[in-house]
């Protein structure tokens, strides 16, 4: 899967979710997840970012937890995740990929971490325009055990430096790679939104 096949599955899971792409779609918790086989045959799961207010909730919910042998993560991030991968779990087969974008690329993280430290293989992970998910644990974690990680920032997007890494050290699971793609607007949040991204990926990326 390429990185840009992988944001097309995180801009279909949007409200309102993009007919045909899913054969499921699981709602636990606060969480949306979808589940589709990509074109070469395996499993892609996309995990959907903020739309709703319980999604904004989660996002200002950045005090740590404490997640077991992912260390300390996000709260909001967090939450009914183990449930999530419960109900996944008997779809995790072969080589399947994680994505997300905004809040749902941050889940992304962590759901590979739980799957890492389940030992459930996961082949890729690409997070757009991720927050920070967590401490250096779950970064660890998800590095050693997950051979294709791709992360991005575009350009002027303010997301990805949340929460800040102090007093807290939240950490990035990778370096994140600059898209460098501006929205045509004055307005840095623009920079956030799927349009930019989606052509910024797209152009480091070309098929």
């Amino acid at each position: 899967m390429t990185p840009y096949q992988a944001i097309l599955f995180a801009a279909a899971i949007y409200d309102p979710i993009r007919p045909g792409v899913f054969d499921q779609i699981f709602r636990i918790g606060d969480w949306i997840v979808g589940h589709a086989i990509d074109r070469d045959g395996n499993a892609v799961f996309a995990i959907a970012g903020s739309e709703r207010r319980e999604d904004f909730e989660a996002d200002a919910d950045f005090l740590p937890a404490d997640a077991g042998p992912l260390g300390m993560v996000h709260a909001g991030f967090y939450r009914a995740a183990p449930q999530v991968l419960a109900a996944l779990r008997p779809l995790m087969r072969g080589k399947f990929a994680i994505t997300g974008h905004s809040l749902g690329a941050s889940r992304a993280a962590i759901l590979a971490g739980l799957c890492a430290v389940n030992r459930i293989p996961v082949a890729s992970l690409y997070m757009f325009e991720p927050a920070r998910p967590g401490y250096i644990d779950l970064a660890t974690e998800v590095r050693a055990h997950v051979p294709t990680i791709v992360a991005t920032r575009n350009a002027r997007d303010f997301v990805p430096d949340l929460p800040p890494d102090f007093p807290f050290p939240y950490r990035h699971i990778v370096e994140l790679v600059d898209l460098d793609n501006p929205a045509d607007s004055i307005d840095p949040a623009q920079d956030h939104m799927l349009d930019a991204v989606m052509a910024g990926v797209l152009r480091r990326w070309a098929e």
